[in-house]
């Protein structure tokens, strides 16, 4: 639970907004497609075009061609290599991103909400070592539950009065307004975004403009 003591929360994305784990995803895919005879190829480009999008949408997005009852069981082990393979190579953190949770810990208290599957943010956390930055986190792998929904649940469960969500997609846009709380788009990441209270163009001018929003 955060101390109630501090002014104000983050709550981040991840995928687009912390880092880019594309090419250690897409190897992840590689490894269990090329077990199966379907021919699906999966890129770079495809990994961070999904990036934000629930597990389903993703299973109808890459397993569209697969039957049915084989396409559940080959997302999950899909998945399941993702979070093995980030434990061992980890991502592509964006520009100064530890030295401003360093900095923004010292203030704030930090979450992550993402649609992500279960144990793909504790994968993150552990292979950087920052756990320590971050008071809560959920996902819809955990509970199958929207964005917006899954926002409310860290606002509801650690007792958040005044929070924002740094995000990079218009899905994070939407969930932040239905919320009511402010949205800072992350313009380095993986999609334009239509509307945003805040826009930061590297990860280190989330310094300033929480400041100024808090």
């Amino acid at each position: 639970m955060g101390d109630y003591m501090k002014k104000f929360s983050i709550i981040f994305d991840l995928d687009g907004t912390l880092w880019d784990s594309s090419e250690t995803t897409t190897m992840a895919w590689k490894n269990i497609l090329f077990n199966y005879n379907n021919k699906i190829d999966v890129s770079e480009k495809n990994m961070r075009e999904i990036a934000g999008k629930t597990i389903d949408e993703i299973s109808n997005i890459l397993l569209s061609n697969i039957d049915d009852k084989e396409e559940k069981n080959i997302l999950d082990k899909c998945l399941n290599e993702e979070n093995n393979m980030i434990r061992k190579n980890g991502g592509k953190l964006f520009d100064s991103v530890i030295e401003t949770l360093d900095l923004l810990n010292k203030e704030y208290d930090l979450y992550i909400v993402s649609n992500c599957q279960s144990g793909y943010i504790e994968s993150f956390l552990d292979y950087y070592n920052l756990n320590k930055y971050f008071i809560d986190i959920e996902c819809n792998g955990n509970n199958n539950k929207s964005k917006k929904d899954n926002i409310s649940l860290i606002i509801q469960r650690n007792n958040i009065e005044k929070c924002c969500y740094v995000g990079d997609t218009n899905n994070d846009s939407i969930s932040a307004k239905e919320n009511n709380i402010p949205f800072i788009y992350a313009s380095y990441g993986f999609e334009n975004v239509n509307y945003y209270d805040e826009i930061i163009y590297n990860f280190s001018e989330l310094i300033d403009v929480i400041k100024k929003i808090s």
